[in-house]
């Protein structure tokens, strides 16, 4: 049997990969407030040149979603693009 590495975060991993996905509800945040360490995170995979990519099954739109994700401190510089269901 093949044996799994326990990561603590991405940091662990974030040195390996040129861009990621991540999803907004219960990675970011939980509906009501930011995860904890969400934005040092992002500040950290952009300040060395990552690229983020956002990603939902909501059905708003990757706009409205911006919006949402600003009121939690996530700002459009924070990351790359937002893909959601909505869009599609």
């Amino acid at each position: 049997m093949t044996s799994v590495a326990h990561i603590d975060g991405l940091r662990d991993i974030a040195d390996r990969y040129d861009a990621f996905f991540l999803d907004i509800f219960g990675l970011l945040h939980n509906g009501q407030r930011i995860n904890p360490g969400t934005l040092v995170c992002l500040e950290a995979l952009k300040n060395h040149g990552k690229k983020i990519c956002l990603v939902s099954n909501t059905p708003k739109t990757g706009t409205d979603s911006a919006i949402d994700l600003a009121r939690y401190g996530i700002e459009a510089g924070m990351y790359d693009a937002i893909v959601t269901a909505g869009d599609s």
